[in-house]
C-alpha cells in the first residue's frame, strides 16, 4: 500500500500530509491546501498515515474525520507527531462525540468551513511546526557550543555535562576540581554559557601568577572612578561570572576577603547590587595532584566548606580512553584552522597507541603530542610511527632520572623537536640548529621525512618571491 502523492508546488511553504476516508474528499482537500502554496501528500488509510509519520517529517497533518478515527489510532498519531500537531476537521453534528479523542490536534474546526478558515488554520499549524523545529535546531546548536570544551560520549563525560546543566540552573559559587592538564576553565565557561548570565561578562584570573598584593588589587581594586565605583574584577564582572584558578595558592588573608565577597554576592547585598540575579557568581578551579590536595593545603576551611557543596570533578583522560578519538579529531581540526592547512586524521594504529597511553598530563598532553606529530610530514593521516617518538619523549621527560640515549638518538630527538617547534620550516630549523640546510634535509630524509616537502619548508622563499 503506497502513499498517494500530489504534485508539489514549486513555491511550497510547508509539507502537509492529508487523510480522508473518501477518495473524493481526500483529493478535494489536498487540492485546496495545495492551492494555498503547500506541498501535499495524501494517505488512503490510517496504516499509511502512521507509516508516513513514522518515517518522514511533515509540518502539518490534516485529518478529515468522518467517524473512523478511534482513540487508539489518535494516541499513536499523537506519539508519532509530537511537533507538527494535527489539524482535525470534524462535522458539526459529530463534534460532541469526538471530544473524547485525545488532544492530537493543534486545532479542531467544524466542517464544512470556508476556504479562508481552512487557510488560516493550515498556515497557523505549519508556522507553529516550523517554529518548534527552529527552536529545536537552535537548542541543538547552543548545546553543541556549550559542550565544545566537554567532548566525549563516555559515561564520565555524559555525567559531567549533566552536572554542568544542573549547576547552570543555579547561582551558587562552584568549586571545579581536576588533575593538571584537565580543562577546568572549559567547564566554567560551559556553566556560564548555559546559565542566565550568559550575556554578562566572564572573567578569569590565575591566582598563581600574581603576588598577594596584585591579586587583591585585581579582585577588589584600589583606585576609584570619579563616581566612586571600584575598578576591581568583582565589580567589573557584576552580574556575570568570575573564575579564579589556583585559589589555594593565594594567601589566607585573601581567602577571608573572598569568602566575605562570595557570601555578599550570594545574598545579593554587595555594593551597587540590586539582587541575586545581578550579583556576581564566583567559580574556583583547583588542580589536584598527589603532593597537593585542597584539604591538606592552606585552603581556607570556611571557603572550602562553602564551595564543596557545589563541587564538580573533571575526570582525568586516562579514565575515559573511549573519548580520545573524538578529542583528537576536534584538536586536529583546531590545529588545521589555526595554520590554514587541511585537517589531518589519525590512522587506526595511532588511535590504538593513544588509547594505551597513560596521559599523566591529561588533555593538555594530548594536544601537545598531536601538535608535534601533525607538523611533520605531508601525509593526510598521522601514523603510529609519527606519534610514538613524542609519546616516548613525554614519558621520559616525566621520569626522575635522565634516560640513557645514544649520541645518534639525542641528535635525532633534537632535530625533530626543533623541526616541530619551527612549524616544519626547514630554513628556520637549520638556522636554529646552526647547521647547513642540505645537512638538515639529509638528516630528515634519513628519518623518513619527504624530501623538501615538509610543511612550510618553502615559506621564506615564497615570501621573497612575493
Amino acid at each position: 500500500m503506497t502513499t498517494e502523492r500530489s504534485c508539489p508546488s514549486s513555491t511550497a511553504e510547508g509539507n502537509v500530509l492529508v487523510y480522508a476516508f473518501q477518495q473524493s474528499a481526500r483529493e478535494q482537500l489536498a487540492q485546496t491546501i495545495e492551492s494555498l502554496g503547500f506541498s501535499v501528500e495524501t494517505a488512503a488509510d490510517f496504516t499509511v498515515l502512521l507509516d508516513e509519520l513514522n518515517n518522514r517529517r511533515f509540518d502539518l497533518c490534516v485529518i478529515d474525520d468522518d467517524g473512523h478515527l478511534d482513540g487508539e489510532t489518535a494516541s499513536r498519531i499523537r506519539a508519532l507527531n509530537q511537533e507538527a500537531k494535527c489539524l482535525l476537521l470534524v462535522e458539526a453534528q459529530q463534534l460532541a462525540d469526538r471530544a473524547t479523542i485525545p488532544a492530537i490536534a493543534g486545532e479542531i474546526i467544524e466542517t464544512p468551513c470556508s476556504p479562508a478558515r481552512l487557510k488560516a488554520a493550515v498556515e497557523s499549524g505549519v508556522a507553529r511546526s516550523k517554529l518548534l523545529a527552529e527552536n529545536r535546531r537552535l537548542r541543538a546548536q547552543l548545546s553543541q557550543q556549550l559542550n565544545a570544551g566537554l567532548i566525549g560520549m563516555g559515561s564520565a563525560m555524559v555525567a559531567l555535562r549533566d552536572r554542568v546543566a544542573e549547576l547552570a540552573a543555579g547561582d551558587q559559587p562552584i568549586l571545579i576540581r581536576g588533575e593538571a592538564g584537565t580543562e577546568l576553565a572549559a567547564v566554567a565557561r560551559a556553566v556560564h554559557a548555559a546559565s542566565r548570565r550568559a550575556h554578562r561578562p566572564f572573567a578569569k584570573i590565575d591566582c598563581s601568577l600574581l603576588t598577594s598584593e596584585n591579586l587583591e588589587r585585581e579582585l577588589f581594586g584600589k583606585e576609584t572612578q570619579p563616581d566612586g565605583a571600584s575598578t576591581g574584577r568583582l565589580d567589573w564582572a557584576e552580574g556575570g561570572t568570575l573564575l579564579l584558578e589556583n585559589i589555594d595558592r593565594a594567601s589566607q588573608r585573601l581567602h577571608g576577603a573572598l569568602l566575605a565577597a562570595i557570601e555578599s554576592a550570594v545574598r545579593g547585598k554587595g555594593p551597587g547590587r540590586k539582587g541575586e540575579l545581578d550579583a556576581l557568581r564566583v567559580m574556583v578551579a583547583i588542580y589536584d595532584n598527589a603532593e597537593r590536595q585542597p584539604e591538606t593545603s592552606h585552603f581556607c576551611d570556611k571557603l572550602f566548606a562553602l564551595l564543596s557543596a557545589t563541587a564538580v570533578t573533571v575526570p582525568p583522560l586516562r579514565e575515559r580512553p573511549e573519548d580520545i578519538g573524538l578529542l583528537a579529531e576536534s584538536m586536529l581540526d583546531q590545529l588545521a584552522a589555526s595554520t590554514g592547512r587541511p585537517s589531518k586524521r589519525l590512522s587506526l594504529n595511532s588511535l590504538h597507541l593513544l588509547r594505551e597511553h597513560g596521559w599523566p598530563e591529561n588533555v593538555a598532553e594530548l594536544r601537545r603530542v598531536l601538535q608535534q606529530a601533525s607538523v611533520c610530514g605531508n601525509e593526510p593521516r598521522i601514523t603510529a610511527e609519527a606519534i610514538r617518538p613524542w609519546l616516548a619523549a613525554e614519558t621520559e621527560n616525566q621520569g626522575d632520572e635522565t634516560p640513557w640515549l645514544s649520541l645518534r638518538e639525542m641528535e635525532r630527538r633534537l632535530i625533530e623537536t626543533t623541526f616541530a617547534r619551527c612549524g616544519g620550516n626547514r630554513e628556520q630549523t637549520a638556522q636554529a640548529l646552526k647547521i647547513g640546510l642540505r645537512t638538515l634535509s639529509g638528516k630528515l630524509r634519513e628519518y623518513g621525512y619527504p624530501p623538501r616537502g615538509g610543511p612550510g619548508s618553502n615559506r621564506r622563499e615564497s615570501d621573497r618571491a612575493a
